[in-house]
């Protein structure tokens, strides 16, 4: 269209909703299927030995796509979502909150809570357990690692409390290990005797005396957490269980950044699951994969560091995203391509074959491309807008450019 080759468009009236793709990765399954583009983040993040494991981005980088696109490319896929883990449950816990307001350390706990969720998820869809009977094929393993090696007895131990709990849902097991602590605190510290709300306010009327001998006993009891007995669990699943490394298993977790519990616990969660995450790092056929805003993670970084922090530790597991204009045109170019090849011809047909050659003095591409923060999401947007300003007509045009930009800008 006016850049005097043959056009490879054909002559036809964009229609009501045509687009080329959609905002959300999850709604995006049709393009994300037959457009994918690697610009070779998919490639880090599928392979096990690569330490990059968090897929770091702002909004609209396209962190959801690469997860989504794992979950269709990869056979063994765990995806955990952040709202059916009933950590609510735990924020909710009068007890627990109790002895966080007198300055107890739950940070043990969060992480026990993470190593046992991914560990059990992991067997289930290893055994592919999900009734009692398909249990069994677990525990005969169990046993015959047992016979082999005596030193994995704290770890069997562990896993056999579980055994018959492995096809519940991750939120009762999150319950389950919540009330445990729960009742631990209570059998340690007679709370009745207190004579006081157990609550955050109740907390604020205890002595400074009281308060520091409570808090030191409660830190002593979360401190004892069966911890160390699931690195043993980690262990036996990396030597025993999690043996072939041509049969690779990923758990992938997004939607951190959503309102799933309130900020604060939210915080020291992620930091727990950053610091969970390092310890699966032995099982060289799993990987844990996570997607986070960049914003994000420096409020966990900023409200969960503690003493002898050192936020380079973690720059090997972070695979930043990031886009250049070659890379966001080449996208835009496969999605027109399928948007117009699904309607009117077989022909490749790029993003630049639609647009009209410039907008004032600039490429019309380089226009757009200028108006975004160089995410994919800006981009996909800002063409639909531009196939949403013509529609009922035969071609675009700079002035629709500019009154798409409009709308654009607005969203």
């Amino acid at each position: 269209m006016g850049n005097g080759k043959k056009d490879p468009v054909p002559q036809f009236k964009y229609k009501k909703h045509m687009s080329v793709g959609a905002m959300s990765a999850e709604e995006d399954h049709r393009f994300l299927q037959d457009c994918f583009l690697d610009t070779g983040d998919f490639e880090v993040l599928t392979d096990t030995h690569n330490p990059k494991c968090i897929a770091l981005g702002r909004t609209g980088a396209g962190k959801s796509a690469l997860l989504e696109k794992i979950k269709q490319k990869e056979e063994h896929v765990i995806e955990l979502l952040p709202e059916e883990l009933s950590i609510g449950y735990i924020s909710n816990s009068n007890i627990l909150t109790f002895f966080e307001s007198l300055g107890v350390n739950l940070d043990l706990f969060y992480q026990l809570l993470w190593r046992h969720v991914l560990s059990v998820e992991l067997i289930k869809n290893k055994f592919k357990i999900t009734n009692e009977y398909s249990n069994r094929t677990f525990s005969e393993r169990l046993s015959e690692i047992f016979r082999r090696d005596q030193k994995k007895e704290k770890a069997i131990n562990y896993l056999r409390q579980w055994g018959d709990k492995f096809w519940l849902e991750t939120d009762t097991r999150i319950k389950e290990l919540t009330t445990k602590l729960e009742n631990e605190l209570k059998g340690d510290i007679d709370l009745k005797s207190l004579g006081i709300p157990i609550n955050a306010s109740g907390a604020e009327k205890l002595t400074r005396e009281s308060k520091q001998e409570i808090c030191s006993r409660a830190q002593a009891v979360v401190n004892k957490v069966q911890v160390q007995d699931l690195n043993n669990v980690i262990s036996l699943l990396a030597q025993d269980i999690f043996t072939d490394t041509q049969q690779k298993f990923f758990i992938i977790i997004d939607k951190l950044d959503d309102n799933w519990v309130e900020d604060e616990m939210r915080y020291r969660l992620i930091r727990a699951l950053i610091e969970t995450i390092k310890t699966f790092r032995k099982v060289s056929s799993v990987k844990i994969i996570v997607a986070l805003r960049l914003d994000l993670l420096g409020r966990v970084f900023d409200r969960t560091r503690d003493a002898g922090f050192q936020e380079e530790k973690y720059e090997d597991m972070l695979l930043r995203i990031r886009w250049s204009k070659e890379q966001i045109e080449e996208m835009l170019d496969k999605r027109t391509s399928l948007m117009i090849r699904q309607a009117y011809t077989q022909d490749r047909v790029k993003s630049g074959d639609i647009l009209p050659p410039h907008v004032g003095s600039e490429r019309s591409l380089d226009f757009m491309l200028d108006r975004t923060l160089m995410r994919p999401r800006d981009a996909i947007l800002f063409m639909n807008e531009c196939l949403e300003q013509a529609q009922g007509h035969p071609k675009i045009t700079a002035k629709m450019i500019r009154d798409a930009e409009i709308t654009y800008s607005k969203k």
